[in-house]
């Protein structure tokens, strides 16, 4: 189970979107968005559901997960969801639960790229990126949950 959360974009459209991390998934839209978006409802769900609300509002669709910002929406989201919480995070809202194998994994690419000097592929916001990084930059970037894979 997870999240279905609506974003809204100039007080002009909603996205509506599942996800089991969604403060992550919300700034990971804001990077590549140039306009004014705000996270402003969750609640619990499924893709299911997403699809159920998808569908509910299809009158409203513009494109994608994109529909129209009205008061059918907004009626919606107020009785619905409940407002984001930005200042009571933990950890587990950001990050995967089950770290290990991924710090197990990553000393052993870490000890590839120093023996090699391979380049490495960074999977940061579920697009593939190729980039040489310093050691004490990949330190850095786990402890701050911006690697999601990596692959030499």
């Amino acid at each position: 189970m997870g999240f279905i959360y609506f974003i809204a974009l100039n007080d002009q459209y909603i996205k509506i979107g599942y996800s089991k991390l969604p403060y992550r998934r919300f700034f990971e839209i804001k990077a590549y968005n140039p306009n004014n978006i705000s996270l402003i409802g969750l609640m619990e769900g499924s893709i299911a559901d997403e699809r159920r609300l998808h569908r509910l509002f299809e009158s409203q669709r513009v494109r994608n997960e994109w529909f129209l910002y009205n008061e059918k929406m907004e009626d919606f989201i107020s009785t619905y969801c409940e407002p984001p919480d930005f200042d009571d995070l933990d950890e587990n809202q950001w990050f995967s639960l089950d770290m290990k194998p991924f710090r197990e994994k990553l000393g052993q690419w870490i000890s590839l790229v120093q023996e090699k000097k391979k380049s490495i592929i960074l999977n940061k916001w579920r697009r593939p990126a190729v980039a040489i990084v310093p050691l004490e930059d990949l330190n850095f970037l786990l402890e701050h949950g911006q690697l999601d894979m990596l692959s030499s």
